[in-house]
């Protein structure tokens, strides 16, 4: 009964770290390193464009994908500070969400909340950016053969946005 113990002791802490550093490499909502980009789409001001991404999925997963813009699936997303993103899905999406922790990068959001966009095929979640930064964001697209999810990042530069691959 002693060594059983002292196995499952000694053995269970290593484990334990083990799943703690897994899931810390694999990405989560927040902050990342990038500070500057080229802005990517959208403008900004009352005027503006907003910048479309739509959330779809590959064979390897969710993407993220400036709408009118030549670019690879989940490439980073560069905007101006005070652009608004929206966020669409195909059509064969039944629910998507862009979640971006707790964070300051979008506007009407008390201090301390969550940044989360959701939705459906024919439905459009936005948000306006207001502070510069790099942010990484969790994309999760869910059809009728289940979910999936990938972390990309943005940087507000104002902003970038960029999924990881």
């Amino acid at each position: 009964m002693k060594f059983s113990r002292s196995v499952c002791r000694n053995a269970g802490l290593p484990c334990l770290l083990l799943a703690v550093w897994v899931n810390s490499a694999i990405g989560a909502p927040g902050a990342c390193s990038t500070k500057t980009c080229t802005p990517t789409c959208g403008s900004v001001g009352s005027s503006g464009v907003p910048c479309r991404v739509v959330i779809s999925q590959d064979a390897q997963g969710p993407t993220a994908t400036i709408q009118n813009f030549a670019s690879p699936p989940n490439a980073d997303i560069c905007v101006l500070r005070g652009t608004k993103i929206s966020w669409s899905a195909s059509a064969s999406t039944l629910k998507f969400t862009a979640d971006f922790g707790t964070t300051l990068a979008f506007t009407n959001l008390p201090q301390g909340s969550k940044a989360t966009f959701t939705g459906a095929a024919g439905q459009t979640a936005s948000g306006t950016t207001v502070t510069p930064g790099c942010y990484t964001y969790s994309v999760e697209h869910c059809t009728a053969a289940g979910c999936k999810k990938k972390d990309p990042k943005v940087i507000v530069t104002n902003v970038l946005l960029h999924p990881s691959k």
